[in-house]
């Protein structure tokens, strides 16, 4: 799969709803992307524990202009950008990037640039003092396909970082496991 950096000027329909809105979504997407729990976890549930994360790339460098935004913070300012995937038996499931403005990792989890290809999610949801903001939700189109996306702040200490979720096709097939 090419990198959302790649594809990022040919996604049409970049306006983020606020995911209590949803109105495009099925009871099916509805599940997946208004989950305010671990991504991770409902994942190793779905695939029967056959669940890992390949590290696509992780560099220092620039956010887009509409990360920058909603992280409030100058598109001249370099960030960590984390993408990876993350796969279910063996196949790529969801397609993961994570914002991380350098003052949060001087401030505080500096172990988010070691992850590899361990999951960011299970760092956020066992560190009691990490919060989550409004999840949003957005239909991502590339290429003649759609992506179902959502996306949030995670504050670290008053710090953010930015997580996207863009869903990939395999994922229209598998249920929540709620």
């Amino acid at each position: 799969m090419e990198t959302y950096s790649q594809l990022n000027h040919t996604f049409r329909r970049r306006h983020w709803l606020n995911a209590n809105d949803r109105p495009f979504l099925t009871s099916h997407w509805r599940k997946w992307l208004c989950d305010r729990g671990s991504l991770t976890e409902a994942l190793i549930r779905a695939s029967d524990n056959r669940f890992s994360v390949r590290l696509i790339a992780q560099t220092k460098s620039y956010p887009t202009y509409d990360e920058a935004l909603t992280l409030k913070i100058s598109p001249q300012q370099k960030v960590l950008i984390r993408e990876v995937e993350l796969l279910g038996k063996h196949q790529a499931w969801v397609y993961a990037r994570s914002v991380v403005p350098l003052s949060t990792l001087k401030h505080c989890h500096q172990s988010l640039e070691q992850l590899g290809n361990r999951s960011l999610g299970t760092l956020l949801f066992t560190d009691p003092g990490i919060r989550r903001g409004a999840l949003e939700v957005c239909q991502l189109s590339a290429k003649h396909q759609n992506y179902p996306s959502r996306r949030s702040i995670f504050w670290i200490k008053q710090q953010p970082l930015l997580v996207t979720e863009i869903f990939l096709p395999p994922m229209a097939q598998i249920s929540h496991p709620s």
